[in-house]
């Protein structure tokens, strides 16, 4: 009998010979291309390790996003939920980018193909946020390849942008706001001074927005004794959406540091970790993570 020559899988540019190390060096992209081509099953095989061979044979769907959640799950792999989420709209949506770059190079496509191809792609991301404008993963990947690939058209059509998405899915313009490159248009923009008023006639009942943002959104209220009390950790982003009047907040330990009501409502800033000061119990601060 010939013997089942043994190699290594490579994962994240490390050489992987046991499921310890397939663990600790898990890379979404390399082990779905493993799985894609066949030599994880091969690999898992030749290990010996058939438990996890039949689960993956016992893979059937053909969506990726279902794929590499089966993976995650029988390999073990610990993840936050969100974070697996984006990951996994990024990953569909840069392959399906890249075969719409082959496409283009393979068929030879004229200007105007190429640029209907371009709209098409941007409506596309713009439909399904439209369709699932509570899904928080999405939004966020989709901002986030509009920043990256799709600011050209982007640029033009944020006023309407804006119109739609605040009456119809207002989560993708405070998504917007998160993403450094999108948050400055919409800042420097002569859409500033209405966002910033709608905002702000929002929050002279603050429940209105966060009730508008409830399943993303954070909030805190009580009397910390106008001292600063830590409510996020710093190492984590998060996005102030808005807070009463007679109350401050800093960057999670920067001392000297001291934003008003004023400071936060209708600018929407970008904290790491937050500390918090009131002195009234009913007052509520709301805000997204990044």
């Amino acid at each position: 009998m010939v013997k089942a020559i043994r190699f290594n899988l490579i994962l994240d540019g490390n050489p992987v010979r046991n499921l310890e190390g397939l663990r600790k060096n898990f890379n979404i992209n390399d082990v779905l291309r493993y799985y894609n081509n066949g030599l994880l099953k091969t690999w898992l095989s030749v290990r010996g390790y058939t438990d996890s061979l039949s689960k993956i044979e016992s893979i059937s769907s053909q969506d990726e996003r279902k794929i590499i959640r089966d993976l995650v799950n029988i390999f073990e792999i610990e993840i936050d939920s969100k974070q697996l989420e984006e990951s996994l709209y990024s990953i569909v949506f840069h392959k399906q980018w890249q075969t719409m770059l082959s496409d283009n190079a393979r068929n030879n496509f004229q200007h105007q193909e190429v640029i209907q191809n371009y709209c098409n792609g941007y409506d596309s991301l713009l439909k399904d946020m439209l369709a699932d404008k509570d899904n928080m993963a999405l939004m966020k990947n989709s901002m986030r390849q509009i920043s990256e690939n799709y600011l050209g058209i982007f640029k033009y059509h944020l006023p309407s942008f804006y119109d739609e998405f605040m009456e119809k899915a207002p989560l993708a313009i405070f998504v917007s706001l998160m993403n450094p490159v999108l948050r400055e248009y919409f800042l420097s923009s002569e859409l500033s001074n209405k966002f910033s008023k709608d905002s702000i006639k929002i929050l002279e009942v603050l429940r209105n927005i966060f009730d508008l943002l409830k399943n993303h959104l954070k909030t805190f209220k009580g009397d910390t004794k106008e001292y600063w009390n830590v409510i996020e950790s710093k190492g984590n982003k998060f996005m102030l959406i808005g807070m009463r009047e007679g109350n401050f907040v800093r960057n999670a330990g920067k001392d000297g540091e001291k934003l008003s009501a004023s400071d936060v409502n209708g600018k929407f800033p970008i904290l790491d970790g937050i500390d918090y000061m009131s002195n009234n119990p009913e007052h509520e601060i709301g805000y997204l993570e990044v």
